[in-house]
């Protein structure tokens, strides 16, 4: 290792940045079209033995509309969206579509939220 690698990773304990204009759209290849867009793209099985599957096109569909209503409400590039939200097809939509127009998803399970956030 020498010097020079130590003195970049000085820079980066002080608060220094790498690759500080990189940005990844996973959501842009994950809805991308493809040969299999008539495949599923999530499967989800509930406790009440309801079952939900939707096609990389019904994700790729139900995403863009609701980013869309999220840019109509305001929300851009780098806003942070909360979301107290089960493990669910909604919650994965929801974070795609954040992800789409360029938002942070943070999550919390709604088991895990005290009772004052919750009267909020």
């Amino acid at each position: 290792m020498g010097s020079r690698s130590i003195g970049v990773r000085w820079q980066l304990l002080q608060g220094g940045t790498l690759f500080s204009n990189l940005r990844l759209k996973y959501a842009q290849i994950l809805l991308s079209d493809s040969d299999s867009i008539d495949r599923a793209a999530i499967a989800a099985c509930y406790p009440a033995v309801r079952r939900e599957r939707l096609t990389r096109r019904e994700l790729r569909s139900t995403v863009l509309r609701l980013g869309e209503s999220l840019s109509r409400l305001g929300v851009c590039q780098d806003d942070r969206v909360v979301a107290v939200a089960r493990n669910s097809v909604e919650a994965v939509v929801a974070a795609l579509a954040t992800a789409a127009i360029g938002g942070v998803v943070l999550s919390c399970a709604p088991d895990m939220v005290h009772l004052p956030f919750k009267c909020r």
